[in-house]
């Protein structure tokens, strides 16, 4: 899918780009500071750690949210990959959920309630400026990718 030298990149080139800079926000994001206690700050792996060991996350969506967590940079590379590998259909459905994922714990750390010394930090909103954009690139790469192949016949599948 590389543009040719001389050519202006084509358009599955640049859904690659815009999708890769939103990953990378995310990845940004989800490694950065999410809280802060006293001098030290945690990152949102070790808020969700934290809070599985101390028993808030054993059962229902947050004990599955935490436990599923530390496949988010997964997703996203698996997403960006698929991407630049011309799997359009593969990269979208991975964006969307990973982005419905990372801004629905991002969100839910930005409201919940700041406790004594405890304060959100600046990787809760990178992260969910992140995940809205990756979002919208999965929703972009299907929302161009679905309508060419069904009018040349091709099956989802096929992507």
């Amino acid at each position: 899918m590389r543009a040719a030298p001389g050519r202006a990149p084509t358009a599955d080139h640049r859904r690659s780009i815009v999708m890769t800079a939103a990953g990378i926000v995310v990845l940004g994001g989800v490694f950065a500071p999410w809280l802060r206690s006293g001098e030290t700050t945690r990152s949102s792996f070790d808020l969700l750690d934290i809070a599985e060991r101390l028993g808030f996350a054993e059962d229902g969506l947050f004990g599955w949210a935490a436990r599923v967590w530390p496949l988010v940079p997964l997703l996203v590379v698996g997403a960006t990959v698929a991407a630049w590998a011309g799997r359009a259909v593969v990269s979208g459905c991975v964006a969307i959920v990973a982005g419905l994922y990372v801004g629905g714990v991002s969100a839910g750390v930005s409201f919940a309630p700041n406790a004594g010394l405890i304060r959100t930090e600046w990787g809760v909103p990178i992260a969910a400026v992140g995940a809205v954009w990756l979002l919208a690139s999965g929703v972009w790469m299907l929302s161009t990718t679905l309508p060419r192949r069904a009018q040349s016949g091709q099956s989802p599948r096929s992507a």
